[in-house]
């Protein structure tokens, strides 16, 4: 085990499950973004579910870091929150929690009564020293200027270097960020980030779709609200139902693809139950994912459990080798045999090969699959 950031008293591991969880996309606080710049209120009205939209990183998550980049940059200090043992399983409880974010503000429409089944226990966090800045864009009020916000994510506070924080968001959204009319299914792609030096890190991305209500304020400018009436009613003529993709992002230095997947699944299933707790949620399974340690080489597996749901590190079989967690098959359902034994000549003979897919989340896993 190692220390955290300077002053704190929590420790994190070496060989943990995974590093680090990054939120990306718009809410509240950040505002609509358009790819294109001089689009404005009445117009980027009318083409909401036509245009495209620039993510931003929202939050990132450590085993003994939370920090939030919208309107401002700051840590959260109620993180790590911890889960009381009651025969329940009850989880933390996210009014609590949001009431220590001054700059997350309550959904103008949420349900009429929300009767709370969680529960809290905090632990004080003291906030890590700041040694350098990064930049992020976030809009005013008139959206007809951006600006760069300083934020506070530092190598010392989190397990990755900046860049990748700052960039994450186009490997999150390839395609751009759009908002829908309907409710699109949630979806799942894998990334290798590969730095200067050859050393690989592998993220999880999970994309969900969360309920919205777009408000024209006074000033011309569009800001979604978080819709928790539970219902489809009609709305006033200066508002839209809408909703707006959200990517979470397990980035990890194991190629546990398949066991990120899952528990990423499983938590946007939470979420999807009770919208209101999201952050409660990534607070913690990035918690429990982060303190999780992966099993060395050999025949000892880990499991562990989230709420009522169990899941299983899996070991690799020798020490040189990363451990497989990906679907080997997958290459056999999607070329004919011709095609994988033209590839596999390629690689013995070191041709370079370039793949191409019109689903850019089989990229990854397929190029991984020959790489075993």
């Amino acid at each position: 085990m190692a220390g955290g950031p300077a002053g704190s008293d929590i420790l994190c591991l070496q060989n943990s499950f995974a590093d680090l969880m990054l939120v990306v996309g718009l809410d509240e606080n950040t505002g609509l973004i358009p790819e294109l710049s001089g689009i404005e209120g009445e117009g980027m009205m009318k083409n909401l579910f036509y245009g495209k939209f620039e993510p931003q990183v929202l939050c990132a998550v450590s085993s003994n870091n939370m920090m939030h980049f919208f309107p401002h940059p700051r840590q959260d200090f109620e993180y790590p929150l911890q889960q009381l043992e009651t025969k329940q399983n009850l989880f933390l409880k996210s009014a609590s929690a949001y009431n220590t974010l001054d700059c997350i503000p309550k959904s103008k429409f949420n349900r009429a009564t929300h009767q709370s089944r969680l529960s809290i226990r905090s632990t004080s966090v003291t906030p890590g020293a700041i040694s350098r800045h990064m930049s992020m864009r976030r809009p005013y009020a008139s959206l007809k200027k951006t600006t760069y916000v300083q934020n506070l994510a530092s190598s010392q506070q989190f397990p990755v270097p900046d860049e990748v924080i700052k960039s994450i968001q186009y490997f999150c959204f390839p395609d751009d960020l759009q908002i829908t009319e309907q409710k699109a299914d949630t979806s799942v792609h894998f990334l290798v980030l590969t730095d200067i030096h050859g050393n690989k890190t592998y993220a999880t991305c999970i994309t969900f779709y969360r309920p919205y209500i777009i408000e024209k304020e006074y000033d011309g400018s569009l800001i979604p609200h978080l819709d928790l009436s539970g219902d489809n009613s009609a709305v006033a003529p200066d508002r839209i139902r809408c909703y707006i993709p959200v990517c979470c992002t397990l980035i990890s230095k194991y190629a546990y693809f398949e066991t990120m997947k899952e528990s990423l699944s499983y938590m946007v299933h939470l979420i999807e139950t009770e919208s209101e707790d999201m952050y409660t949620y990534i607070k913690l399974f990035a918690h429990r994912l982060t303190m999780t340690p992966t099993p060395p080489p050999g025949r000892v597996a880990i499991e562990f459990c989230i709420h009522d749901m169990s899941f299983t590190i899996s070991p690799s079989q020798e020490a040189e080798k990363q451990v497989i967690d990906i679907p080997l098959y997958l290459p056999f359902l999607i070329f004919p045999p011709d095609e994988i034994l033209r590839i596999l000549s390629a690689i013995m003979v070191e041709n370079r090969i370039v793949f191409i897919a019109s689903n850019y989340a089989l990229l990854t896993v397929i190029m991984e699959v020959y790489l075993k």
